[in-house]
């Protein structure tokens, strides 16, 4: 049978550097099991019962939100936590979102909103909005989220402040998706997990650099004392992602994957708005550290490299069943890996779709980068 490589030089040196890309891999995969040790240190803390708790502004920006706002307002307002006030932002929406906002202050003292009627050219995306959030906030710690998310418990606030330690300035959260079941959606969970597994992984080996925005705190004082780090930030959107990349540390920062302290939202209605999402949040990670750079470029080309040489060595020369072994091995610790990780992160996605999803969404993220490169332009809502 006639290959299109009959260099059997050439494929042997193919087949040996997809080995060592496969060896590096595993290692990635075990790297990333590292955050089951954040989740056991959680859950530890979060036993704490006399432990003091701090003051809590929660804070939300909302602009067009009157969709999402009752429900989100809902799950907000009524948290078990002795000391905490939900401060509301309403940035120049055009919808019913005021008018829901008055409804729920008649019912809530501890709701406070501000409208804000035009825009300060000197910012972009909300960081005008989140700023007006914060300048409002009276109390110790910071807690974001976003008007279109619901706590998944009543100790949403209470779970992420047990996290904290004695020198804890910033507290990261999770933010789920709800599933409705379709493939697409598939598609959107993998990807929101995926995610947290590097950020949180990251953490756990001591290089925190990224945070949801809807489901992260920070001590008040030190982002008083660091808001310049905001306030500069030239990206769009991203103000939380580059806020935690430049000024959380493995001192500083902790995580809480208590699974009552997850933050859900719906998952994007559609691939456009998935696009649309993932273009905003790209464009502030060309921003992070050299090093966060460097690795996350690295964590994406690693995947992609060895698809290629996967395809290549099974189709293209004779050596396919040393590729299709490896392959295979490949597929197998992925799946062992993920399963644990995707448990912790509440994703039900059924193991054997991760191969293709997996695939699919490095494929995806390829072409979002590519457009990115061709248009850099991005809006928040």
């Amino acid at each position: 049978m006639a290959y299109i490589c009959d260099n059997d030089f050439l494929a042997f040196l193919l087949l040996s550097l997809c080995s060592l890309a496969t060896l590096i891999q595993f290692v990635v995969y075990r790297f990333f099991l590292k955050v089951l040790n954040l989740s056991e240190n959680t859950n530890g803390q979060a036993d704490i019962l006399n432990k003091p708790l701090p003051s809590v502004s929660v804070i939300i920006c909302a602009k067009n939100e009157e969709q999402n706002l009752s429900a989100c307002l809902e799950s907000l307002l009524k948290q078990e936590y002795p000391d905490y006030e939900l401060i509301v932002v309403n940035d120049n929406s055009t919808d019913n979102t005021l008018e829901i906002l008055n409804k729920f202050k008649k019912q809530y003292s501890h709701l406070r909103v501000k409208t804000l009627q035009s825009k300060d050219n000197n910012y972009i995306g909300k960081r005008y909005a989140l700023l007006n959030g914060v300048k409002m906030a009276r109390n110790d710690f910071l807690l974001f989220s976003d008007a279109d998310c619901k706590a998944v418990s009543n100790l949403w606030i209470s779970k992420m402040m047990l996290s904290r330690k004695d020198n804890t300035k910033i507290v990261l959260g999770h933010g789920p998706y709800y599933s409705n079941g379709s493939l697409l959606d598939s598609l959107f969970l993998f990807e929101n997990t995926y995610t947290a597994i590097k950020y949180f992984s990251a953490l756990s080996n001591a290089n925190p650099y990224m945070c949801v925005g809807r489901n992260y705190a920070v001590e008040r004082d030190f982002f008083i004392h660091n808001l310049n780090s905001l306030k500069n930030a030239p990206s769009l959107s991203g103000d939380d992602d580059l806020f935690v990349n430049r000024l959380s540390s493995a001192d500083n920062t902790v995580a809480c994957l208590d699974s009552s302290a997850y933050m859900y939202s719906e998952s994007p209605a559609s691939l456009i708005d998935y696009i649309k999402q993932k273009r905003r949040h790209m464009s502030a990670g060309v921003h992070y550290k050299s090093r966060d750079k460097f690795w996350l470029g690295f964590e994406f080309l690693l995947p992609i490299s060895l698809y290629v040489a996967y395809f290549i060595g099974l189709f293209c020369t004779s050596f396919w069943p040393w590729f299709l072994t490896l392959f295979i091995l490949k597929v197998l610790l992925q799946s062992l890996v993920f399963r644990k990780l995707f448990t912790l992160f509440d994703n039900r996605t059924p193991m054997v779709h991760i191969p293709i999803l997996d695939l699919t969404y490095f494929i995806l993220t390829l072409v979002i980068i590519i457009s990115i490169k061709i248009n850099s332009n991005v809006k928040w809502q």
